[in-house]
């Protein structure tokens, strides 16, 4: 998964966009306009959005299985995109509970999108 993850973010031009990160510092060293990291507890991703519609990408990799409502998460996570955002979750995967993996593609935030991401998955 990381290999998939690195080289979609390749495929952008990621030098012009501003990063958040959530709960981690694995993108730190790739060179995007502008990087920020933010972790629990000076940052409760469940409470409010952390800036409304300031990034242009979000990584939150291995976060949404460790807070009490995800949902409320994702929320927060969405309204911190810009248009045209795009928006990286991954989530554990276990052999033996799951049959097999599921991925679903976000597609880029869009200005007339409401309120919740249009989800695909393969």
């Amino acid at each position: 998964m990381n290999r998939e993850v690195e080289q979609f973010v390749q495929s952008m031009p990621y030098q012009q966009l501003d990063a958040l990160e959530i709960s981690g510092r694995k993108w730190q060293a790739w060179q995007f306009a502008s990087y920020r990291s933010c972790s629990f507890p000076e940052y409760d991703i469940c409470e409010k959005p952390l800036e409304a519609g300031a990034f242009d990408i979000i990584f939150a990799e291995q976060v949404l299985e460790h807070v009490p409502w995800p949902s409320r998460a994702a929320r927060n996570l969405w309204a911190m995109l810009r248009n045209g955002g795009v928006l990286i979750v991954d989530t554990p995967f276990l052999v033996r509970v799951q049959r097999s993996p599921l991925t679903a593609l976000v597609r880029p935030k869009q200005a007339s999108d409401i309120s919740s991401p249009t989800l695909a998955s393969s």
